[in-house]
């Protein structure tokens, strides 16, 4: 995650980061395919445990 929206942006206050943090939460969980969990979206490994 951090790697997707903080690295090489810049933020001028709390409130930016927190929005882009909250704004990119859905696609991390939703989208994202991560590799520990045999490259599907975090939230489609949980409905096929």
């Amino acid at each position: 995650m951090k790697t997707d929206i903080v690295h090489g942006l810049i933020f001028n206050e709390d409130r930016e980061i927190k929005s882009a943090v909250q704004n990119y939460v859905p696609i991390y969980n939703g989208t994202r395919l991560h590799s520990s969990l045999i490259y599907v979206p975090s939230a489609t490994y949980e409905q096929l445990a």
